[in-house]
C-alpha cells in the first residue's frame, strides 16, 4: 500500500513539475525545486524533530534570499517593461528633426 502511494505521489509531484516547466524558465524551476527543499526542512523539523547543521541551515535560508531576490528583480523589471511597452512612440525615441520654431535641429547651429 504505502509503495502505491509513494508512486501516486512521485508522479504528481513529476506531472507538476512538467505543468510549471511550460510556463516559467528553468531558472525559475530551479528555484522552486529550493524552496521546496526548504520547506521539506521546515516540515520535517514541525513533524519528526529533525535536526539540521548550521551549514545546512544556512544553505537553505540562502535559498529562500536567492528566491525572493530572484522575485523581486523579475517582478521590477517586467513592470519597467511594460511601462516601456506602454510609452508613446514619441518618448522613446529622440528627436532628431524638430517642426517647431523654437527647437533647434541637430543638423542646423
Amino acid at each position: 500500500m504505502w509503495i502505491g502511494l509513494s508512486s501516486v505521489a512521485a508522479f504528481l509531484v513529476n506531472f507538476s513539475g512538467f505543468l510549471v516547466m511550460g510556463n516559467i524558465g528553468a531558472l525559475a524551476h530551479v528555484l522552486l525545486g529550493q524552496c521546496k527543499m526548504a520547506l521539506i526542512m521546515v516540515g520535517a523539523y514541525i513533524l519528526f524533530h529533525d535536526r539540521y547543521s548550521l551549514q545546512q541551515l544556512l544553505g537553505a535560508a540562502g535559498a529562500v534570499v536567492a528566491i525572493v531576490v530572484y522575485t523581486f528583480v523579475t517582478i521590477r523589471e517586467q513592470k519597467v517593461g511594460n511601462a516601456v511597452l506602454s510609452s508613446p512612440r514619441h518618448e522613446l525615441l529622440p528627436v532628431l528633426n524638430a517642426t517647431s520654431d523654437n527647437a533647434e535641429s541637430p543638423t542646423k547651429k
